[in-house]
């Protein structure tokens, strides 16, 4: 909590927690039974949760702050053994042996996974609803060994007398070491092919120094209280300043330029300046959820949230609208954008998307999509389109109406051959030790020591890239990369015309909101809500709208 803010608590005279006010003034309050038991939480936008309880204090439903419910069953012994959705669907019902572990678990369409345990209760297999198997091995002191798949190896490790990982193998042979200091911390870590990376500590047990597999070596420095505040490598100092509470404040790094964050009582991220100059600013709910994200040129998304907390609606700057419906489940089931165009999702009682189509403002279907799964939930269908699997459950082909595709891959999982009709591949790729390309197409790949790619040749036609000592792509052919001191990308040199970036961090993934020119002039807007919503760029004034499969492909 960010220093001089106050959190006040609140006790029944029983000595549960009654009410929590946060430093902003707003109240989280709690009721209980006769029994003392949670069976109420009321949030500060006085959304509530309900709890109902069986005698003996089990929670046997939960009821949400819109009125959807599931609810729970439990065997003599008080173990968890059927889930029903808010639907009625049951989408858990799980069996248990004498020895209390997990036997079966049944899903909501009926496909059952299968366990069994040794005497030490660990699993030893796993059978899933198609009758595939993983197996697990343990040592004499109860210390995972080995993991195979239909009765191939795919990993092995070993331990030393200590009971440290010393090794571990993949199902290609490639086999990675671990060697340790008196003190039990990985001083180096060496892969098949020899290259190593190595570790110092201080005597703190705190990372002092790493030097990669090219020799590169990277230094820090702590305060303290254990916080980073310095890194220093080739590329240069990175240097981290924290306020009273922990939170990053300012990065700083020369020739990459100075991030600063500012946050509120809550410890929230309140604006944010980059590198450039450039801040964007947060706006919060009483549940600290974001509604409204300020762009670093005053333009304003906003975003609206239903009691449960699902985003229902997202507005830019200029009002166009995009909304969001959900079922019981909580899962999406229509967007209507701006332009009026709607898209609506069904699922079924696993909650896999079982169809998705798209229409306009009058009616018209625009696309459709529809999906059959198999019992491990992988797609075998998508309209006209065939995708089969092997027992590793890897894709190897896909067919559809005058087309075919076909994958092979390695023991390991590395794709070796990418082929349509003919039986011989269109790509063929090899790999060395650790499960590093080597060529295509009988072309050979080139690699650094830290794995990065730095050539590779198709169709005649010859890749190079570079990389710093961070690992970060800084060029490929006549494109041209810098990053800030928190090694997010910040511009891109294209045949001498540069483009910066705008990047929110604050979400669980960054994401682009404005491209702009070297002079600072905009050249184009990234709006957001349930995934990327418009992009806006000078080629396309007008907000264009992205359309999403199940499997997350975009399409304008």
């Amino acid at each position: 909590m960010p220093s001089g803010a106050t959190t006040r608590y609140r006790y029944h005279v029983l000595g549960q927690v009654e009410s929590i006010t946060d430093a902003l003034g707003q109240t989280t309050t709690y009721r209980y039974d006769a029994e003392g038991q949670l069976i109420a939480v009321i949030q500060p936008n006085e959304a509530e949760i309900h709890y109902e309880r069986d005698q003996i204090g089990r929670i046997v439903s939960i009821t949400d702050p819109l009125g959807r419910t599931e609810k729970a069953a439990y065997d003599e012994t008080g173990r968890l053994i059927q889930v029903w959705d808010a639907l009625g669907n049951k989408v858990q019902d799980v069996s248990y042996d004498a020895g209390g572990n997990l036997v079966s678990a049944t899903d909501a369409l009926g496909h059952t996974t299968l366990y069994g345990f040794n005497k030490l209760y660990q699993c030893t297999k796993k059978t899933n609803a198609l009758g595939q198997n993983t197996t697990y091995a343990y040592d004499s002191v109860a210390r995972l060994t080995e993991v195979m798949e239909n009765d191939a190896a795919i990993y092995r490790q070993q331990y030393d007398k200590e009971g440290r990982l010393i090794s571990y193998t993949d199902a290609n042979e490639n086999e990675t070491t671990l060697r340790y200091d008196q003190s039990g911390l990985v001083v180096e870590e060496q892969n098949a092919t020899g290259e190593a990376t190595h570790f110092a500590y201080d005597e703190r047990g705190w990372m002092q120094k790493r030097t990669n597999a090219r020799g590169q070596e990277t230094h820090y420095r702590y305060d303290a209280a254990g916080q980073l505040l310095e890194q220093k490598d080739e590329v240069g100092a990175v240097r981290r300043e924290y306020d009273a509470d922990g939170n990053i404040v300012k990065v700083q790094e020369e020739g990459a330029g100075t991030k600063h964050r500012v946050y509120d009582l809550l410890g929230r991220v309140t604006a944010c300046t980059d590198s450039y100059g450039n801040t964007i600013q947060y706006r919060y709910d009483e549940n600290s959820q974001l509604t409204h994200l300020i762009y670093p040129d005053g333009k304003i998304v906003q975003y609206t949230y239903d009691l449960a907390g699902q985003l229902t609606e997202v507005k830019d700057w200029v009002g166009r609208r995009t909304t969001y419906t959900y079922d019981e489940n909580g899962r999406l089931i229509k967007t209507v954008r701006p332009n009026g165009t709607i898209e609506q999702r069904s699922y079924d009682a696993a909650g896999q998307m079982v169809r998705l189509w798209d229409q306009n403002r009058q009616g018209v279907m625009l696309q459709k999509y529809r999906y059959v799964y198999n019992e491990l939930g992988q797609i075998v269908q998508e309209e006209e389109k065939q995708y089969t699997y092997d027992a590793l459950k890897r894709l190897v082909s896909g067919e559809w109406p005058g087309g075919r595709v076909w994958y092979s891959y390695d023991q390991g999982g590395n794709v070796t051959g990418i082929g349509t009709v003919e039986t011989t591949p269109k790509k063929a790729m090899g790999y060395g030790k650790d499960n590093r390309l080597s060529h295509v197409n009988e072309q050979p790949v080139e690699m650094d020591a830290d794995g990065n790619l730095l050539v590779w040749t198709e169709n005649e036609r010859t890749h190079t890239y570079a990389y710093d000592a961070r690992n970060r792509l800084v060029r490929t052919g006549q494109a041209h990369y810098t990053y800030d001191a928190e090694f997010v990308r910040t511009s891109m040199t294209w045949k001498g015309k540069t483009t910066r970036y705008v990047v929110d961090q604050e979400e669980v993934f960054s994401r682009v909101l404005m491209e702009l020119g070297e002079d600072g002039s905009p050249k184009a807007y990234y709006v957001y809500g349930q995934g990327l919503l418009s992009p806006r760029t000078e080629a396309f004034p007008e907000p264009r709208y992205l359309t999403r499969g199940c499997d997350g492909r975009a399409d304008l």
